[in-house]
């Protein structure tokens, strides 16, 4: 008598491939989905890294966060101003997964005597046209304390997949 052929012979090793990726990719899963919610924080401060910081009226009165907090600006003897709204910009999660190490874009700004940004140029706008604009964007909106004359600073925008961070650095003519 004639055995009849089956469709699948040898069954057994596919399943047990077929589980061990299933499995592997159910752990990573997990590993993922746990403590990646939280957003990413300053080192120095503790506070959401993607957050803006008005200073308050008095030197010794703690600066009031609003919905978006930083530290605040380093000071710097090279211009008479120091920053008073820094405004970072805000990159979803699935673009910041993109990056692979730091994205680093710098923009020149020109400050009113008044203390808002009249000019921005970039300095560096590193590979990526998105992460460029969201920086251009970003410092066009920073505010400085008013001061005499006109001033320039160049703000750096640090582009992680921990979050984003900026530094103002002031610009002697």
């Amino acid at each position: 008598m004639m055995r009849e052929p089956t469709a699948f012979p040898n069954r057994k090793p596919i399943l047990a491939i077929a589980g061990v990726v299933l499995a592997i990719v159910i752990v990573f899963a997990l590993m993922h989905s746990r403590g990646n919610n939280a957003p990413p924080s300053n080192p120095d401060t503790g506070a959401p890294a993607n957050v803006e910081n008005k200073p308050s009226a008095g030197p010794d009165t703690p600066a009031r966060e609003s919905k978006k907090a930083a530290p605040p600006a380093r000071k710097s003897t090279a211009a008479s101003g120091e920053v008073m709204r820094r405004v970072i910009p805000d990159i979803p999660k699935s673009a910041r997964n993109t990056i692979h190490g730091t994205i680093k874009v710098s923009v020149h700004v020109d400050v009113s005597p008044s203390g808002r940004v009249i000019a921005a140029k970039f300095r560096t706008s590193g590979p990526s046209q998105y992460f460029a604009q969201k920086a251009m964007k970003a410092a066009e909106q920073w505010e400085f304390t008013p001061q005499p004359d006109t001033a320039s600073w160049l703000v750096n925008f640090y582009f992680r997949r921990s979050g984003v961070d900026a530094s103002p650095q002031a610009v002697t003519r």
